[in-house]
């Protein structure tokens, strides 16, 4: 198999003045000390992809400490993508023409990662769910985000409606009502995409576990009868709702209120699994998202930020056996020790790259 990402190129960005790194393999181990820079190559990965860091919600934050501008270059696919930060914009470019869309960019390069904050999944509050259910979905179909956007919008006048201390009630009717139908859109992808999660996960945890693990994902909408007829729901509203919402002044249901659920063993994950089970069920979820991405997108590669902590020899060879069937590229950080998840990768003939912020090139 080919490796989909075969170069990255970095200028001023994170601890990196100038350095640059081939992936030559299908399997690739990235290594160094605590401080190297191994988790700032891996959030420049990230940024390609979706143009956000998981560290930080400011660009400004990943430019190197007295400079003014960053530059990611990445050979992925035997496309040169180019993504460039200065004087508060952005630039991007594919192949020498502009890309002007997230739409477009998510196209041509595609990535699915893996670190601690993503154990918020599971632990934190739903609002870290929705996150990573609606920005999977933007993967899957980069042209879903105009129905994300079109809900924001119907959201924010609706509340603005919301605040007023007389509200029009033939136009909150309106804006009830486009809330709603947007609202059932989003739910049913979601849900269709929790449904395939779920379908994946079993299979997984069946072959390697032989079903001594249950994990289920239940979709949970709020304050709704998941009706899809509107004067059902318009009725519900007045009688249990609206007055509510009069009250707080916002908007009480729409699928920016609502959550899945995470059951681990028959109880929930957030408040019984262990560390090692919560990184396993985070594991299974991405591993999940990558077959998805894989059969219905094609070439995406897949980063794993020293996660592997945490599990037994047992686990670990059963979690690196699944992440390998996936048959894309697999691309690990591990601090330099002589640790299992190390020895694990070798064993399968991974390509190790030292990584150093001190070196200009490697």
């Amino acid at each position: 198999m080919e490796p989909c990402l075969q170069k990255l190129e970095l200028k001023r960005f994170r601890c990196f003045d100038q350095a640059t790194f081939d992936f030559d393999g299908p399997l690739i181990l990235l290594e160094g000390i605590n401080g190297s820079g191994k988790t700032s190559l891996f959030e420049a990965l990230h940024y390609i992809c979706y143009l956000r860091s998981f560290r930080t919600s400011s660009p400004k934050d990943l430019v190197q400490f007295g400079q003014t501008g960053f530059f990611i270059k990445a050979l992925f696919n035997n496309q040169e993508i180019k993504i460039g930060y200065s004087n508060n914009k952005r630039h991007i470019k594919v192949d020498q023409q502009v890309i002007s869309s997230y739409e477009q960019l998510r196209e041509h390069y595609r990535i699915v990662s893996v670190t601690e904050d993503d154990l918020c999944i599971v632990k934190n509050s739903p609002d870290k769910r929705r996150d990573f259910l609606d920005h999977a979905l933007l993967l899957f179909n980069p042209k879903l985000l105009s129905i994300f956007k079109s809900f924001k919008i119907i959201l924010d006048n609706r509340n603005a409606l919301l605040h007023q201390i007389h509200p029009n009630q033939d136009e909150l009717e309106i804006w009830t009502k486009k809330l709603w139908q947007q609202t059932i859109i989003i739910q049913e992808y979601r849900k269709t995409f929790i449904e395939q999660l779920q379908t994946i996960c079993d299979k997984s945890l069946l072959e390697q576990w032989d079903g001594a693990y249950q994990l289920q994902f239940t979709y949970q909408p709020k304050k709704t009868d998941n009706s899809h007829e509107w004067e059902l729901f318009y009725q519900n509203w007045q009688m249990s709702i609206q007055g509510e919402e009069r009250r707080f002044k916002r908007s009480l249901f729409g699928a920016h209120l609502d959550d899945f659920s995470i059951t681990f063993q028959n109880k929930p994950a957030r408040l019984f699994s262990s560390r090692g089970q919560q990184k396993l069920i985070v594991l299974l979820i991405k591993i999940a998202q990558v077959k998805l991405l894989l059969e219905k997108q094609g070439s995406t590669c897949f980063l794993i930020d020293d996660f592997m902590t945490d599990f037994d020899e047992v686990s670990l060879k059963k979690i690196i056996s699944v992440c390998m069937t996936l048959k894309t590229q697999l691309i690990f950080t591990t601090p330099i020790i002589d640790g299992i998840d190390s020895i694990l990768l070798k064993s399968y003939g991974a390509v190790k790259i030292a990584v150093s912020s001190n070196k200009s090139g490697l």
